[in-house]
């Protein structure tokens, strides 16, 4: 109080200026007391003062009456000790003399017919009240008893002896206060003294003292001191004075102040806007004080206040809390509204939160170094302080919390009660808010305005009213949404949601539902996290994503990201360091978005990603962020990037959630995503994605594919695939989410199980979904980027979509494993294009390029299995022979890759469990080879066995289908099948060509170790089933339908499908080819008669290659050739000979096989006869007769010698023509020594 006291010293004018109002309610409250009426006090005590000083008390009102011109009094005093009625005016008095307004002849007839009670009449102030209730009552009044109540209530403010009647009553709060008694008397400063510390009044005479007069003084400015010489030009110039000549009217003037307080925010004049307040403040207390809002609201508070009392601004709050209700009548609404304009100026208006919270506002310092000229503080400056404290841990007291909710609330329900919306937002407001009815039920025009600060929601609405206009948008002010993010700071709708009735309202199904029992802390964060729910409702996502767009727009507005990630956000992003800084700033909305941006660059993936960039500056990726070399050891506090990553979350489930993506890409979401068919609310995203290659700005399509990137380095990115591959993952990849698997890996895992029988169908939309988008560029797949990026760079330059990545690294590989040259791809990089070669395979819609050169073959040949489980792929190699040129170009090359890379889907997919049981252990380039050697163990329809008979057919067309054979044989096919080679154009199959040239050397044994081994064995196969000789059996087509028919079952030998399998059925058809042969039905000299002789040719070389053979002779081969070296022909020349020398000692049925094979390899001599020399001695030498045969031969040659010397005597004698025929004679017995020695 000392320093008030001193303060009062120093400003007592303008303190007195400000306070006097004051002193006119206590002066007509003393008058009150213990049922003292106003003209008894002065009477009786300042009567004989009056006299001396020349004034004349008015009979009237027991009030003095100066005197008039001449100094005449208007009324003359007959007993100066007592108080005389005039003698023409039948008054009447208490018995205490004092004048009755109820009996005065002006108002008599007044009081009778408006208040009708025999007590109010004996009471002043009852009967004010009365007369004044409301407007009906005021208008039924007289003008000679408006005029009588005028005079009555001017002439009580104006008594110089105001201030002795406060000393009387107000006499103990005096010397509880001695500063404010030691003040000088009679120049206004003890009262306002009084005043400062009314709140702290205990006796009940001087605070009813300082009340009841209240109710007089603030019904007209016109009684408060200096108001009207300090409001007269704002009086004027928002033309809030009284025209209509009822200035008399009693309460008429108080509309001045009403109307000043309505234009609070434009007075012009610093002292006007402070009467305004000072008034606003001295009746917040108690609402009978505002004698406007007391009268319009007086059946509003029956209605909603009927168990409040009043005092400490308890009716104003329950009045602000239904302000918004239906049944709230308009005139009082709009009053509250008023009042609430003038508590955004001066936050002491609201006595309910400033009470509450004037400890918090000491404690955060939120006065100190405000402008606070005249002690108003604006209520948005106080409540960001607060929330300020708050946020930095110093949580204000629990009633404070309550009353700031309220004031949120409010501030969130009524725009009109927010200065800057108001001055800020009135075009928008008018342009696009007017038209819709019942918007400002709840906040409506807020979210309205919110709504419409989307640029898109800008153009969806004008589109719809302006369909034809080149260029719709209309701008929306930064003004005003720099306004519209201040009162989502004051409002903090992202800390406590409950604050949004709008949102509250839209939201009850969620909040009732999946929310439930969420504090209101958690509360915007469960809904965001629902937002794509199933059970979420459209409104209820529109007003999420109205208020997110803000919230994602300053990472301050975000409660749990601001306080996890403030230190980092200050230090590593430049942020301010107070919560509420930029208040009003126009270029918020253009700064603060850095910060988030700022955070997620400085993850820890992100600074390795970054780093790993900055080692490999030559790849010279412009789409990696720039950071200074000094931030790189910076990454984020743990807490910080979890709640990055959230957010990050978050933003993903909306464009509008994306500020940079959004802004980039206004124009083409316009032109390729108007579809809201297929791309409603939430699938703007998924539309750029989507239609990524049709993007046109630059700009955009970084953005959108950095989106991208971010998806698959975090799942949940992808908010398609999440909802509804959350519980897949728990059910199929548990085990990898144990061992902290990365995103990747759970992708492969869901890819993996895709087309399990109990995945869901929408699960598996996604992932295909999410598959697709990675195949439009290969930096779309972080793992696949970071294992190839150095091989693409070197290698595929060129190459724009990952397909076409895939497709040239692959032949690359291809290449280097056909000739056995050293890798040029990383093994990291060969790893993964293994498994997209598996996507790819499994579904064709990852491969734009075979879908596109396959459409038409598709429809013709596959109706029916487009995508699902590589069907797609598979049908279009059974029917390949039958494909368009480019298709089948296109399917045998993927048929290269998927060999080369092991990564035949179809054959995994189809024998996993074989291959889990067998072939675990092996590599995967002998996995055919594996699960051929366990055939037998399948039965004859299984789908296994099936695939790798067709896998086993397919490569025996080709041998770059067969990279272990490709590899052996890589000097074998240039040297002997180079014609072959030059024949074929490029990217078309051999059909089985090159083999079957590998093949005829192999009978002559021209073929190197290695490329005979592997010959050997397709050799091998293709005796046990004739699908595997391609060659025969193109050539015996038709010999096989017109001679085999009964043997040829359900094979259909114009498709490459596998329908028959011979080794099953005794080799049927097989068996009917040769004796068709033997019988001479097939001519020796035909084409397929050349390949049935090769066939029989090939057995000669090894005996275990024809089944049949090995099969019956096995005892026989143990018991007479076991001495001699397989694979070279010897055991089957040791077989013929003992067939020769000892025929009855070799089992019937061995005898009866080798019988038939002899003939057949006569008739095979006939069709392949030797063709040289060495060719004979190379048979003789690996004969067991070896030395007969050589003796033999020897013999022969002697004869010959004998018999050339003899023919060449003869031929001097005879003539030439005798010559010739000897010399044809001795040809033809050279040529049967040859056949003899040869069989």
């Amino acid at each position: 109080m000392a320093e008030y006291a001193r303060r009062v010293h120093a400003k007592g004018p303008v303190i007195c200026l400000n306070m006097f109002c004051y002193v006119l309610l206590i002066f007509c409250t003393v008058l009150s007391v213990s049922g003292e009426e106003p003209g008894n006090f002065l009477a009786q005590k300042d009567a004989p003062d009056a006299a001396n000083q020349g004034d004349r008390i008015n009979p009237k009102f027991g009030l003095r009456q100066n005197m008039g011109s001449g100094n005449q009094p208007l009324y003359e005093q007959t007993n100066p000790g007592r108080r005389q009625i005039p003698p023409d005016v039948g008054i009447k008095t208490d018995a205490r003399n004092n004048v009755l307004l109820a009996s005065h002849p002006d108002c008599m007839e007044d009081v009778v017919m408006l208040c009708n009670a025999t007590v109010m009449r004996m009471n002043n102030f009852a009967i004010l009240d009365c007369l004044q209730q409301d407007g009906a009552v005021q208008a039924r009044v007289s003008e000679k008893c408006q005029h009588l109540v005028w005079e009555y209530k001017q002439n009580l403010t104006k008594d110089d002896r105001f201030e002795s009647g406060v000393n009387e009553v107000c006499k103990k709060v005096f010397e509880e206060n001695p500063e404010c008694h030691a003040l000088p008397a009679g120049v206004g400063q003890r009262i306002p003294c009084l005043i400062e510390v009314m709140d702290n009044v205990t006796d009940p005479g001087c605070h009813r003292f300082l009340t009841k007069m209240a109710n007089i003084v603030f019904g007209d400015y016109q009684l408060v001191w200096h108001f009207m010489e300090n409001c007269k030009d704002d009086i004027n110039s928002f033309k809030c004075g009284r025209l209509d000549n009822d200035s008399d009217k009693m309460h008429s003037q108080g509309k001045t102040i009403l109307c000043l307080a309505r234009q609070i925010g434009m007075l012009k004049n610093p002292e006007c806007r402070k009467q305004v307040l000072r008034v606003a403040e001295l009746q917040s207390d108690d609402y009978h004080m505002d004698r406007s809002l007391y009268y319009a609201c007086r059946d509003a508070r029956e209605m909603f206040c009927g168990q409040v009392h009043s005092g400490n601004g308890k009716v104003f709050e329950c009045l602000f809390k239904n302000k918004m209700h239906p049944e709230m009548p308009s005139k009082c609404k709009d009053l509250l509204q008023v009042r609430q304009k003038l508590i955004a100026e001066d936050v002491k208006v609201e006595k309910s939160f400033y009470d509450a919270c004037h400890a918090d506002i000491i404690k955060n310092k939120c006065i100190a170094g405000m402008d606070t000229a005249g002690g108003h503080a604006q209520r948005s400056t106080i409540l960001l302080c607060l929330e300020n404290g708050l946020k930095q841990g110093f949580k204000p007291a629990g009633e404070c919390m309550t009353q700031m909710s309220l004031l949120r609330k409010s501030l969130m329900e009524d725009y009109q009660i927010t200065p800057e919306i108001v001055s800020n937002c009135g075009l928008e407001i008018d342009k696009f808010c007017r038209t819709q009815a019942g918007l400002d039920e709840q906040g409506g025009t807020i979210h309205c305005l919110m709504q419409m600060a989307n640029p898109r929601e800008r153009d969806r609405k004008n589109q719809k009213d302006h369909p034809h206009a080149k260029d719709p948008r209309e701008d929306f002010r930064p003004e005003c949404k720099a306004a519209l993010e201040d009162l989502l700071k004051e409002a903090d709708v992202a800390e406590d949601a409950s604050v949004d009735g709008v949102l509250m309202t839209a939201c009850s199904k969620m909040i009732n539902g999946e929310c439930k029992g969420k504090i209101r802390t958690e509360l915007m964060n469960c809904l965001i996290e629902n937002i794509d729910a199933d059970d979420m409702t459209e409104p209820c996502e529109d007003k999420l994503i109205e208020i997110q767009y803000f919230i994602v727009r300053d990472f301050r507005l975000d409660a749990d990201l601001y306080k996890q990630c403030h230190e980092d956000a200050v230090n590593l992003c430049k942020a301010p360091n107070d919560w509420w800084a930029n208040k009003g700033n126009k270029a918020t909305a253009e700064t603060d978005p850095d910060v988030f941006p700022c955070l997620y660059r400085h993850l820890p993936n992100k600074l390795q990603e970054h780093k790993q960039a900055m080692m490999d500056h030559d790849d010279n990726d412009d789409d990696e962020e720039e950071f200074k070399p000094d931030e790189l050891p910076n990454p984020l506090s743990r807490q910080c990037e979890q709640e990055v990553r959230r957010v990050m979350r978050h933003r993903a489930k909306s464009i509008d959630l994306e500020p940079s993506l959004e802004a980039k890409c206004l124009t083409d979401l316009a032109v390729l995503c108007s579809d809201l068919e297929h791309y409603g609310q939430g699938k703007k995203l998924k539309c750029l994605q989507d239609k990524y290659e049709d993007i046109d700005d630059k700009k955009c399509k970084a953005e959108v594919r950095k989106f991208i990137r971010d998806e698959d380095e975090d799942l949940d990115l992808d908010t398609i695939l999440m909802k509804a591959c959350t519980p897949m993952i728990k059910s199929f990849c548990e085990g990898i989410l144990d061992n902290n698997a990365d995103a990747s890996n759970v992708m492969n895992c869901l890819i993996e199980n895709k087309n399990h029988r109990d995945m869901n169908s929408k699960c598996k939309a996604g992932i295909e979904h999410h598959q697709i988008i990675q195949m439009k560029d290969y930096t779309f797949s972080h793992k696949f980027r970071e294992a190839c990026k150095k091989d693409v760079l070197e290698h595929c330059r060129t190459s724009k979509t990952k397909a076409d990545v895939v497709s040239c690294l692959s032949e690359i590989v291809r290449n280097n494993i056909l000739l056995e040259q050293t890798h040029n791809i990383s093994q990291d990089c060969r790893e993964v294009l293994k498994i997209d070669l598996l996507q790819m395979s499994e579904n064709i819609n990852l491969d734009p390029a075979l879908k596109q050169a396959c459409g038409d073959d598709l429809k013709q040949f596959c109706k029916g299995n487009h995508n699902d489980d590589g069907q797609a792929t598979e049908c279009l190699r059974e029917n390949k022979k039958s494909l368009s040129a480019e298709c089948h170009k296109k399917v045998f090359k993927r048929q290269l890759d998927e060999v080369n890379l092991d990564a035949d889907f179809s054959l995994f997919r189809t024998c996993k469990q074989m291959i889990k049981k067998h072939c675990s252990h092996k590599d995967n380039q002998d996995m055919l080879s594996c699960l051929k050697q366990h055939l037998d163990e399948l039965g004859h329809d299984d789908p296994c066995k099936k695939m790798v008979l067709k896998r086993a057919m397919e490569s025996t067309k080709d041998y770059r289908m067969n990279p272990k054979l490709a590899k052996a044989c890589r000097r074998d096919i240039p040297k002997f099948c180079k014609e072959d080679l030059q024949h074929q154009k490029e990217g078309e199959e051999f059909e089985g060509q090159i083999i079957n040239c590998l093949k005829k050397q192999f009978t002559k044994k021209a073929l190197s170790n290695d490329c005979a081994d592997e010959i050997r064995l397709v050799i091998k196969e293709s005796h046990m089933d004739i699908n595997m000789d391609p060659v025969l059996m193109r050539q015996c087509r038709i010999e096989i339908r017109s001679l085999c028919q009964d043997a040829l079952g359900e094979h259909d030998v114009d498709r490459d499908q596998l329908l028959f399998q011979p080794q099953n059925t005794d080799t049927r058809v097989k068996t009917c080819l040769e004796e068709k042969f033997k019988d001479g039905k097939i001519e020796l000299k035909s084409n397929c008669g050349m390949e049935i002789a090769r066939w029989q040719l090939e057995v000669q070389i090894d005996v275990h290659i024809d089944p049949e053979l090995n099969q019956l002779c096995t005892m026989d081969l143990v018991k007479w050739c076991r001495e001699y070296e397989t694979g070279q022909g010897q055991t089957m020349s040791c077989l013929l000979q003992t067939l020769e020398d000892y025929p009855n000692k070799l089992k019937p049925e061995c005898k009866k096989v080798l019988e038939r094979r002899k003939t057949l390899w006569e008739l095979a001599a006939k069709v392949a006869p030797v063709e040289s020399l060495s060719e004979v001695h190379e048979m003789i030498m690996q004969s067991p007769a070896r030395h007969y045969l050589l003796g033999v031969h020897v013999t022969i040659l002697g004869i010959i010698f004998v018999l050339g010397i003899t023919c060449g005597r003869v031929t001097k004698r005879v003539t030439k023509t005798k010559e010739f025929h000897v010399s044809e004679e001795c040809h033809e017995k050279n040529v049967l020594v040859k056949r003899e020695v040869v069989l």
